[in-house]
Protein backbone atom coordinates (compact mmCIF):
# COMPACT_ATOMS: atom_id res chain seq x y z
CA UNK A 1 0.00 0.00 0.00
CA UNK A 2 1.13 3.51 -1.04
CA UNK A 3 2.70 6.11 1.81
CA UNK A 4 -0.37 8.32 0.73
CA UNK A 5 -2.74 5.40 1.33
CA UNK A 6 -1.33 4.38 4.19
CA UNK A 7 -1.96 7.73 5.74
CA UNK A 8 -5.29 9.06 4.10
CA UNK A 9 -6.55 5.64 5.38
CA UNK A 10 -5.28 6.46 9.21
CA UNK A 11 -6.83 9.71 9.26
CA UNK A 12 -9.66 8.83 8.48
CA UNK A 13 -10.16 6.79 10.97
CA UNK A 14 -9.04 9.79 13.64
CA UNK A 15 -11.93 11.58 12.27
CA UNK A 16 -14.49 8.96 12.58
CA UNK A 17 -13.55 8.96 16.03
CA UNK A 18 -13.58 12.80 16.25
CA UNK A 19 -16.72 12.86 14.76
CA UNK A 20 -18.15 10.37 16.82
CA UNK A 21 -17.16 11.85 20.18
CA UNK A 22 -17.57 14.98 18.97
CA UNK A 23 -14.53 17.24 20.82
CA UNK A 24 -14.07 20.67 19.94
CA UNK A 25 -11.17 20.22 22.08
CA UNK A 26 -8.70 18.33 22.93
CA UNK A 27 -7.29 17.29 26.74
CA UNK A 28 -4.51 19.34 25.77
CA UNK A 29 -6.23 21.91 24.42
CA UNK A 30 -5.14 21.65 20.74
CA UNK A 31 -7.41 21.59 18.17
CA UNK A 32 -8.64 17.88 17.31
CA UNK A 33 -7.32 18.30 13.89
CA UNK A 34 -4.02 18.88 14.80
CA UNK A 35 -4.37 15.54 16.44
CA UNK A 36 -5.08 13.94 13.34
CA UNK A 37 -2.48 15.06 11.31
CA UNK A 38 -0.16 14.33 13.88
CA UNK A 39 -1.45 11.08 14.42
CA UNK A 40 -1.47 10.51 10.48
CA UNK A 41 2.07 11.68 10.19
CA UNK A 42 3.23 9.15 12.77
CA UNK A 43 1.57 6.42 10.97
CA UNK A 44 3.26 7.80 8.06
CA UNK A 45 6.80 7.85 9.44
CA UNK A 46 6.14 3.98 11.06
CA UNK A 47 5.01 2.47 7.85
CA UNK A 48 8.15 4.21 6.26
CA UNK A 49 10.59 3.30 9.04
CA UNK A 50 9.42 -0.86 8.00
CA UNK A 51 8.94 -0.21 4.14
CA UNK A 52 12.18 1.88 3.55
CA UNK A 53 14.69 1.27 6.74
CA UNK A 54 17.55 2.95 4.36
CA UNK A 55 15.79 6.55 4.91
CA UNK A 56 16.46 6.46 8.82
CA UNK A 57 19.57 7.18 9.81
CA UNK A 58 20.38 6.01 13.63
CA UNK A 59 16.38 5.39 13.82
CA UNK A 60 15.48 8.91 13.23
CA UNK A 61 14.13 9.63 10.07
CA UNK A 62 15.92 12.50 7.80
CA UNK A 63 14.89 14.74 5.64
CA UNK A 64 13.52 12.98 3.05
CA UNK A 65 11.12 11.25 5.14
CA UNK A 66 10.02 14.60 6.91
CA UNK A 67 9.56 16.23 3.17
CA UNK A 68 7.64 12.83 1.97
CA UNK A 69 4.98 12.77 5.32
CA UNK A 70 4.58 17.18 4.72
CA UNK A 71 3.81 16.29 0.46
CA UNK A 72 1.28 13.39 1.76
CA UNK A 73 0.04 15.45 4.52
CA UNK A 74 -1.13 18.40 2.06
CA UNK A 75 -2.43 16.52 -0.82
CA UNK A 76 -4.73 15.16 1.28
CA UNK A 77 -7.83 17.44 2.19
CA UNK A 78 -10.17 17.30 4.80
CA UNK A 79 -14.09 17.33 4.14
CA UNK A 80 -16.19 18.46 7.27
CA UNK A 81 -19.77 17.03 6.25
CA UNK A 82 -22.60 18.11 8.94
CA UNK A 83 -24.51 15.31 10.38
CA UNK A 84 -27.83 16.56 9.87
Amino acid sequence: MPLKQVVQKEMQKELDKLIKTDRILSRTGDSPLFNVYRRAAQVGVDYLKKEEPELFIFGKPNEVVQEMINNCLKSLEIKVVSKE
